[in-house]
């Protein structure tokens, strides 16, 4: 794990930390309203909102992630 972090460039690190602040706001608000609301019916909600984030995280970090190796190899490639 911590190979992988060094293996990763300034951009590529600030693009995932922005979609990963970005993906988290709608669970945020929803945890939020719930805790101003209470959560009565809004566990099944939740449930579903947590799943599609984290698959949604995982899915948008392995893109970005990705994105930052092709863009390493074609500055390689030119240099």
């Amino acid at each position: 794990m911590q190979s992988l972090i060094q293996g990763i460039d300034k951009v590529t690190f600030q693009l995932m930390a922005v979609a990963f602040v970005g993906i988290h706001v709608p669970l945020s608000v929803l945890v939020v309203y719930g805790i101003i609301v209470g959560f009565q019916g809004l566990v099944s909600i939740l449930l579903l909102v947590l799943v599609a984030t984290l698959v949604s995280t995982l899915i948008t970090l392995v893109v970005v992630y990705r994105l930052g190796v092709d863009r390493q190899e074609t500055a390689q490639s030119i240099s």
